[in-house]
C-alpha cells in the first residue's frame, strides 16, 4: 500500500513539474511577449510598480532585504478573473538569462494573484489586482533584471501585461552630479551626467563593469553599456562629453483630476455626460523656442489619488480627459502622441492625437483613473520612426530631471549578469 501511494505521489509530482516547466517554455516561445513594459489587453488600466513603502519610486528593491515591490493594475470589468504570474530573469539587454527558474527564484514559476478589490462608489466598474514581490510563493534568489509577466490562468499564451523590475545586490557606491553640456547646440539644451563607481568587492573586475543611465525612467533615450573612462584604484570614473549627455527637455505639463468638484489650473471645464465625467483641458501650445520657466513636477510620473480618500486604489473613478495641442497646420511628416509614465512611455493607438481642421488643434481623449498626471507631447517621424520629445516641448539645460544609474557586473565566467548598484538623483542645481 505504501509503495502504491508513493508511486501515485511521485507521478503527481512529476506531472506538476512538467506543467510548471511547460509554463516557462510556453512563455519564452510566445511571439507576442515583449521584454518591455506593455499592456496586452485594452481593458487593463493604471499599471503601477513601485516599492511598497514609496509609491513614487522606481521598481527596484535590494536582494535579501525587507523591501517589497508592489505591482498593481485595474481590469475594467465587474467580473472577477483568475490571473497567474511568473518572473523571467534577464541580462542587462533584456534577453532571457540561460538559467533554470529554480536558480533565480524560490517557489513555483506559476503563481496565482490572490489580492484584489472591487471598486466602490464609482461610475466605472473595475477590479484592482495587486502582487507583492517577494511573497510566500516567490522570492528572487539573485540580483538582476526581471520581467514580471501576468497571464490568464492556465493559459500562458494569453498575456495580460509585462513589467520590468530590478533586484539589486549592492556591491558598489555611486557618486554623481549633473553639469551643463559643453558640446555644440547642447550647451543650452543639454545635461552631462558625471559619476563614479566605487567597488566594495575586490573580485569584481573593472573591465566587467557596465552601466545604464535613465532620464525620468524613459527607455527611448537611455544610455546603455557605458564603460569607465578612467580608473583610480577601486574608483571607476565615467566622464564623457558625448556618451553621458542627455537633451534636458522641459518640465512636464500636468493634469489634476483628483476631484470632479474642483476645476484645477489647466482645466477648461468639467462636465458629466452619462455615464462618466469629462475633463476638457485648456489648449496647449508649443514651448519650443520660448523661454524656460521653472515649475515643480513629478518628472513624468503619475499618482493615483481621489480627493479625501485613503483607499484611492479602489475609490478613485475613471474619467475622460480631453487633450488638445494648438497647431496652425497639420504636420504631414509625423504623428503626435500624449505620453508619460502613465502610458509606460509607449506610443499607443489610444494616446495618438488627430488633427481637427476646424479648431486647428491636435486632439486626443484618454480614459484615466483619478489622480495627478505629468505628460508631454512627442513627435514621431513617419519615415524614420525617430522620436522628438523637444518638437513641442523645447529643451533647456536648466530643466530639473531625475536620473537613475544602474551598475552591472557582466563577467562572462558567471552564468548571469549581476545588478550590483544603483543611484537615483536629481539636478536641483549646477
Amino acid at each position: 500500500m505504501r509503495k502504491h501511494l508513493f508511486a501515485v505521489y511521485s507521478l503527481l509530482f512529476f506531472i506538476f513539474l512538467l506543467g510548471a516547466n511547460g509554463v516557462m517554455a510556453q512563455m519564452l516561445e510566445n511571439k507576442d511577449l515583449t521584454f518591455s513594459d506593455k499592456v496586452y489587453r485594452q481593458d487593463i488600466k493604471s499599471l503601477e510598480t513601485s516599492r511598497l513603502d514609496w509609491e513614487m519610486s522606481y521598481p527596484i528593491i535590494k536582494l535579501n532585504s525587507d523591501e517589497k515591490l508592489k505591482i498593481s493594475f485595474d481590469v475594467l470589468s465587474e467580473n472577477l478573473e483568475d490571473f497567474n504570474y511568473t518572473l523571467i530573469h534577464c541580462d542587462m539587454n533584456w534577453q532571457p538569462s540561460d538559467l533554470l527558474y529554480s536558480e533565480y527564484c524560490s517557489g513555483f514559476e506559476d503563481n496565482t494573484i490572490n489580492d484584489y478589490w472591487f471598486s466602490t462608489n464609482t461610475f466605472a466598474q473595475y477590479i484592482h489586482y495587486q502582487v507583492l514581490i517577494p511573497n510566500e510563493d516567490v522570492t528572487p534568489l539573485i540580483s538582476g533584471n526581471y520581467l514580471f509577466v501576468v497571464y490568464e490562468r492556465n493559459t500562458p499564451e494569453r498575456l495580460i501585461l509585462s513589467k520590468r523590475i530590478y533586484i539589486v545586490d549592492s556591491k558598489t557606491e555611486i557618486s554623481a552630479n549633473v553639469k551643463r553640456s559643453v558640446v555644440g547646440n547642447l550647451q543650452i539644451a543639454g545635461q552631462r551626467v558625471d559619476f563614479s563607481v566605487n567597488k566594495s568587492d575586490a573580485s569584481i573586475a573593472s573591465e566587467n563593469i557596465q552601466v545604464t543611465v535613465f532620464q525620468n525612467g524613459r527607455i527611448d533615450n537611455s544610455k546603455n553599456k557605458l564603460v569607465p573612462k578612467f580608473l583610480s584604484g577601486d574608483e571607476l570614473i565615467f566622464q564623457d562629453e558625448l556618451e553621458n549627455v542627455f537633451e534636458a527637455g522641459n518640465e512636464f505639463r500636468h493634469l489634476d483630476m483628483k476631484s470632479e468638484r474642483f476645476q484645477a489650473m489647466g482645466v477648461e471645464r468639467i462636465y458629466y455626460e452619462k455615464p462618466y465625467y469629462h475633463f476638457k483641458l485648456d489648449s496647449d501650445f508649443t514651448r519650443n523656442g520660448g523661454k524656460y520657466q521653472s515649475k515643480q513636477d513629478l518628472n513624468g510620473n503619475f499618482l493615483i489619488k481621489r480627493e479625501n480618500s485613503d483607499e484611492s486604489y479602489k475609490d478613485a473613478d475613471y474619467f475622460y480627459a480631453h487633450f488638445s495641442l494648438n497647431s496652425p497646420n497639420e504636420l504631414l511628416g509625423g504623428d503626435i502622441f500624449v505620453v508619460g509614465a502613465f502610458s509606460n512611455w509607449n506610443l499607443l493607438a489610444e494616446n495618438k492625437m488627430f488633427y481637427n481642421l476646424e479648431s486647428k488643434n491636435y486632439d486626443a481623449t484618454l480614459f484615466l483613473k483619478q489622480g495627478y498626471y505629468n505628460y508631454a507631447y512627442v513627435f514621431r517621424n513617419k519615415k524614420s520612426g525617430a522620436l522628438d520629445f523637444n518638437f513641442f516641448e523645447g529643451s533647456f539645460s536648466e530643466t530639473e530631471n531625475q536620473y537613475l544609474i544602474m551598475v552591472y557586473d557582466t563577467n562572462p565566467l558567471n552564468n548571469y549578469q549581476q545588478l550590483i548598484g544603483y543611484k537615483v538623483f536629481t539636478n536641483y542645481q549646477y
